[in-house]
């Protein structure tokens, strides 16, 4: 599930859901690696944290890239749910009224015994006003779906690895 709003003050707000064959706890293993798990988004290449230990209140640098294209932003981690997920800002260089400023969180929740769903939200404020709302709604919609798409890949191949070093049980 993907679900696009842009309101009448173009405030943006995105969902992308799925569910995962795998406990909440380990999913978590993967998503509390700050580092990498948030270079899973299609244009989050590196990220250099202030500090080693992500927690709440840590700034960071957060270098974007499209084909040739780099431009750094910068951020800080807003909430950290141990087992639960975290968000964190995703802001222009230049100020908070350029560059799509953004809040980015992963949002952890149990299904059943043995599956858990991650949700990705964006909240924020798009400022190329310009650019036609369909055209930002569907480009949108096609990160989120692209996001969704490489963080489910990465989780179902942790869960591939982990099912074929398990031990095999023969009778």
């Amino acid at each position: 599930m993907i679900r696009v709003a842009i309101d009448a003050a173009w405030g943006v707000s995105c969902r992308a859901e799925c569910a995962l064959p795998m406990t909440r706890s380990a999913v978590w293993g993967q998503v509390r690696a700050f580092r990498r798990f948030i270079t899973l988004d299609p244009f989050h290449q590196r990220v250099e944290l202030e500090d080693r230990t992500p927690r709440v209140g840590v700034a960071f640098r957060l270098i974007h890239g499209v084909g040739p294209i780099r431009l750094t932003r910068v951020g800080r981690i807003l909430k950290w749910r141990e087992g639960y997920g975290y968000a964190f800002s995703d802001l222009s260089t230049r100020g908070v009224h350029h560059g799509f400023p953004h809040i980015y969180e992963y949002e952890l929740s149990d299904v059943d015994n043995g599956s858990c769903r991650i949700a990705i939200i964006v909240r924020g404020r798009w400022t190329a006003q310009w650019i036609p709302r369909l055209v930002v709604r569907t480009w949108l919609c096609a990160v989120m779906r692209s996001a969704r798409t490489a963080i489910r890949n990465e989780l179902l191949s942790v869960r591939v690895a982990a099912l074929k070093n398990a031990p095999r049980h023969e009778e």
